[in-house]
């Protein structure tokens, strides 16, 4: 934990190359100490992702995120919260590449777990559906589009009374 914890200030005081030699370097001990199917190497590999998305180096934080992806396919429960933040990552890298394809599919498999798992009104489902409402207005698919943001409008009605911080906070986004 400290060499995440020294590669987390590095990044934080903007020696970002430092911090991914030292997550890389965490990475390869890690595997080292615990091998390559350990539940915990899910999260060091999204960590060391994220870092490489931060800096937009997207060619080195896509195979991290797909072998993470594979890694919790095998080993983590379907509704495991990094498995379903791999599925969220990968659908915002490929958003950033431009492939809409591949965007649409992670997303769309991130909003199916959430909904499973948690429930159309949950939260991170409302702002799953959301990622993807706003991905299909952007592709101009606007039937889609329209028909989530309605599902997404009709999921905050009823019980919600304004307490909960990622809804308040999705709601505002969408203008609602």
């Amino acid at each position: 934990a400290s060499a995440a914890n020294v590669a987390q200030l590095h990044m934080r005081l903007g020696n970002n190359q430092l911090a991914i030699e030292e997550m890389s370097t965490l990475v390869e001990d890690f595997i080292d100490h615990h091998g390559d199917d350990h539940p915990n190497l899910v999260k060091v590999l999204v960590n060391l992702a994220e870092s490489h998305l931060n800096l937009q180096q997207f060619a080195e934080a896509e195979p991290l995120l797909k072998q993470a992806h594979h890694l919790a396919n095998r080993i983590l429960a379907s509704d495991h919260d990094v498995r379903l933040k791999v599925l969220g990552h990968l659908g915002g890298l490929y958003d950033h590449l431009g492939d809409a394809e591949k965007t649409e599919h992670y997303w769309t498999l991130q909003l199916e777990a959430f909904q499973l798992a948690f429930g159309q009104s949950n939260p991170q489902t409302l702002s799953s559906l959301g990622n993807l409402a706003n991905f299909y207005r952007e592709q101009g698919r606007l039937e889609e589009s329209t028909i989530l943001f309605g599902e997404l409008i009709e999921a905050t009605q009823g019980d919600f009374d304004g307490s909960d911080h990622l809804t308040v906070v999705t709601l505002n986004n969408l203008g609602l």
